[in-house]
């Protein structure tokens, strides 16, 4: 009787190997999935770059761990909050990635540390936790390192540790580069650096960076000002009021200080400077000038139209390509107040070509929160001018773009420049102008050529003695130029620094070696496979 083709043994044979084929295939992708899940959990990467730019690093672990677990110390407890769901954060963009893997990585090595996530979208309530006020913009893309209990409650909700979280921007944890023009270009990862700065100064408030107070020149006095004062302490600042006239800055030799800031408000006399009368009087501006070249140190000063021309602090400010003009008026933007004038500041009038205030203020330019507050207030304001001479006669001009020319202070430094960062509308009126003229500048210096990214110092100027008192988003603005003073990251450990993206060189293998894997992998493997294949079937067809 003939077999059926079902009981020949070329059947049998072949469907044996079918099916051993599609067993071991189907037992392959399991592996490869659950390999994959595993990975993902729980970091099992092998960084071969140079830089390490895919890992952190064991000396950013040990660090960690002696900020949150010190040998003899109090336990510190720590919580990074990632504010949206984990899947969509960490497949959000490159940047969100990068930074999850870093925070997936210190979770599973670093004492004491846990990722939270959570949904702002999802439960708005979270948002208003990590605001400034209601006009900060807070975006799903920010990471928030915080202190919390044993069991990772967050210390915020306690009246007492109000100022126990720092809120990152997603590119706070990138290193830039800035032009000449103020394009800023992304070329390395800091986030080792970022993370361990803000839970040193969350843990040490020692090491808080310092906002002096500039006194004796009929400034408000730092107790009179309590919107300054809460801004500044949920800002991360202890605040010290200084009087140049009979006090130093408590500064070492050449010490570096690129965090602090020196704030000017209102003065209503000038700084002392030696004079032919009096040369031996002390020089309140050298010590500015040293406060700022040498100690790399920051500088915010507010004038508005009651502050008369000060001759000693328009010096220093020219020196940056800063200065302050006349009173400013617009009937058509204001504010009905009785005995002050207020108007408002055109934030959309800023040009597209001026990089660094549209980096700058990227975050508030069309946000919700700014959409659905009241605009940028001034009150009796002062215009602000961003110095040039593009005649090349010496002479001043103002400019309402980036300028780089004829900064004095820069001659010798790297990257510098200078910008308004806030505008009138165009129908203001100044002096005998009319049009829209600037009402806040900033400028900037990178000191040493050689590193973009490394120490620099800022100088804003704004042309309202009362910014800080008039609106919420005036409040975010000069948070904002405080935050941008402060990544200058004060806290430094040996060893631990940016990670430069043009070094992604495989050096944990050698180049002989990776190749020689290469051929393994793409030639050796796949012939040994085909060549067993072909022996078996071979075998099979002569049975």
């Amino acid at each position: 009787m003939k077999k059926s083709v079902f009981q020949q043994k070329k059947f049998k044979y072949g469907g044996t190997a079918v099916a051993l084929t599609v067993v071991v295939v189907a037992v392959v992708l399991l592996i490869n999935v659950i390999f994959t899940s595993l990975a993902s959990t729980f970091s099992l990467y092998s960084d071969l770059t140079g830089a390490s730019i895919y890992s952190i690093t064991d000396k950013f672990v040990q660090a960690m761990n002696d900020l949150t677990s010190p040998d003899g110390g109090e336990q510190s407890y720590v919580n990074i909050v990632i504010l949206m769901d984990e899947d969509e954060f960490k497949g959000y963009n490159a940047y969100t990635g990068y930074v999850y893997r870093t925070i997936k990585q210190t979770v599973q090595k670093c004492k004491n540390v846990e990722l939270i996530s959570k949904n702002i979208v999802k439960n708005p309530a979270e948002k208003s936790r990590y605001q400034l006020n209601d006009a900060d913009p807070v975006y799903g893309t920010d990471v928030v390192i915080e202190l919390a209990d044993k069991n990772h409650n967050p210390l915020s909700d306690d009246p007492a540790y109000r100022n126990s979280y720092k809120r990152y921007a997603i590119d706070s944890f990138f290193s830039t580069t800035t032009s000449s023009s103020g394009t800023r270009t992304i070329y390395g990862y800091n986030a080792e650096v970022a993370f361990l700065s803000a839970v040193d100064r969350l843990i040490n408030n020692s090491d808080r960076p310092t906002a002096y107070w500039l006194q004796g020149h009929g400034e408000p006095t730092f107790e009179s000002s309590a919107a300054w004062a809460d801004l500044l302490d949920q800002a991360g600042y202890a605040v010290k009021e200084i009087n140049l006239a009979s006090e130093d800055f408590p500064y070492e030799e050449n010490s570096k200080h690129n965090s602090d800031v020196l704030i000017i408000n209102c003065p209503v006399f000038d700084l002392y400077v030696p004079t032919e009368d009096d040369p031996d009087i002390v020089s309140e501006a050298k010590k500015i000038r040293r406060f700022l070249q040498v100690n790399y140190g920051n500088l915010i000063v507010a004038e508005d139209s009651s502050t008369p021309t000060l001759y000693a602090l328009e010096e220093i400010l020219s020196e940056w390509n800063l200065g302050y003009g006349a009173s400013v008026t617009d009937s058509s933007h204001s504010v009905s107040s009785s005995g002050a004038v207020k108007i408002f500041a055109d934030l959309g009038g800023l040009s597209s070509t001026n990089t660094m205030a549209n980096g700058l203020l990227s975050r508030l330019i069309d946000s919700e929160e700014t959409r659905s507050k009241p605009a940028i207030i001034f009150s009796n304001p002062k215009s602000v001018i961003i110095q040039n001479d593009n005649d090349g006669d010496g002479a001043s001009d103002q400019k309402s773009a980036n300028n780089t020319d004829g900064m004095l202070v820069a001659t010798n430094s790297g990257r510098h420049g200078a910008c308004e960062i806030l505008k009138s509308y165009s129908t203001a009126v100044s002096g005998d102008e009319k049009g829209a003229v600037s009402l806040a500048g900033m400028a900037y210096v990178t000191w040493d050529r050689n590193d973009p990214n490394g120490t620099y110092s800022c100088v804003f100027t704004f042309g309202s003695g009362t910014f800080v008192d008039d609106s919420d988003i005036n409040k975010s603005i000069m948070n904002i130029a405080l935050s941008y003073i402060n990544r200058n990251q004060s806290v430094s450990y040996e060893g631990i620094g940016v990670k430069k993206f043009d070094n992604e060189a495989l050096n944990a293998v050698s180049t002989s070696a990776a190749n020689a894997w290469t051929i393994v992998c793409v030639v050796v493997i796949p012939v040994i496979i085909l060549g067993f294949g072909t022996f078996v079937w071979i075998r099979r067809r002569r049975s």
